[in-house]
């Protein structure tokens, strides 16, 4: 830590380099929530300050400043302790790549289709259907990748007969983000904070699922009081699940492997001898392996769907949040 500023109580927390740390935080959140547009000087290109941009930008400037050093930015991603930013990265990375791989099969898409060929035309029971299935799809896999299956589906299914797709959207957006507290893989916050905390898996959904799934319920029947005059009394969209799915071998493979990750995370660390994010890693590898001897294509395809800047988000804010702590901030 670069000029550090000290004094006889402590770490004095209105001093200008602390103020710095405080400073960098709060510009990183609000660009990653503006994400402005910023035009490159001497060119015409343009460049957008989201997410996974934002913080690393911010960390540069306490770099550049002497705020902070090298062996500090190092030690921040390495961690200490039970919080350890890397393997929180490796995990969220590595189960991003076996439900993308998954998708990629016509799985979720298929599903999604029988829960509105299930629904036998009642847009009431639809809606009901599309919540349920986005709230146990969001319990084990990641809620990103569920939206981005779900939401093509249901906007396709009220264009074709001429439905305002809002309550469904509300329904999956909310069931995909409340449902998602439940178990340790639902969202990355829960990986962060159980790895902060040190939680295994079944201790996080000792403390959550059921608080998850009372929130899920209150939700359902909230939005069921919102828009019950607004849904179709009958829609019969015209689906064929079964040419949903791709590869249905490779939706079986890709499910095994996912739910071997799973159960063996759910397990004690001293009984598999592996952290989760090192069976993480393996199970992706696993997933990768296969891409590679069956459908290669679907490895650029998953690639480009990888959710990449999560990775330097989550290093910046690890950064900035230890300088902060540091100075005394936290």
């Amino acid at each position: 830590m670069g000029n550090n500023a000290w004094h006889a109580g402590g770490w004095d927390p209105l001093t200008l380099l602390s103020m710095a740390s405080l400073l960098a935080f709060g510009v990183s959140i609000l660009l990653t929530f503006k994400h402005p547009r910023v035009r490159l000087p001497f060119k015409r290109a343009y460049i957008h300050l989201d997410y996974g941009l934002a913080p690393i930008l911010c960390v540069a400037l306490l770099w550049a400043t002497s705020i902070i050093d090298v062996n500090f930015i190092v030690r921040s991603i390495v961690g200490y302790g039970n919080i350890k930013p890397y393997s929180v990265i490796v995990l969220i990375l590595s189960l991003a790549y076996i439900c993308i791989s998954l998708d990629l099969t016509g799985l979720f898409e298929y599903v999604a289709l029988q829960a509105v060929k299930m629904a036998g035309g009642s847009g009431k029971k639809l809606f009901i259907y599309l919540f349920a299935l986005t709230s146990f799809l969001t319990l084990f896999t990641s809620n990103d990748v569920v939206i981005l299956t779900i939401t093509p589906i249901i906007i396709y299914m009220c264009g074709s007969v001429a439905v305002s797709p809002i309550p469904f959207l509300y329904a999956q957006f909310f069931a995909a983000n409340i449902s998602g507290m439940g178990l340790y893989v639902g969202n990355p916050t829960n990986i962060v904070i159980a790895e902060a905390y040190g939680l295994s898996f079944a201790e996080f959904a000792k403390w959550m699922l059921l608080p998850a799934a009372s929130a899920t319920l209150t939700c359902i029947l909230l939005l069921w009081l919102v828009f019950r005059r607004k849904l179709p009394s009958k829609m019969q969209p015209q689906v064929e699940p079964h040419q949903a799915l791709r590869d249905k071998r490779g939706a079986v493979f890709g499910l095994t492997v996912l739910g071997s990750a799973i159960f063996l995370m759910s397990l004690p660390s001293t009984v598999t001898g592996l952290q989760p994010w090192i069976i993480a890693l393996i199970a992706a590898f696993i997933m990768f392996l296969y891409n590679l001897l069956t459908v290669r294509s679907n490895i650029p395809a998953a690639l480009r769907r990888m959710p990449w800047k999560i990775a330097p988000f989550l290093i910046g804010l690890f950064v900035i949040v230890e300088s902060m702590a540091s100075s005394g901030w936290t």
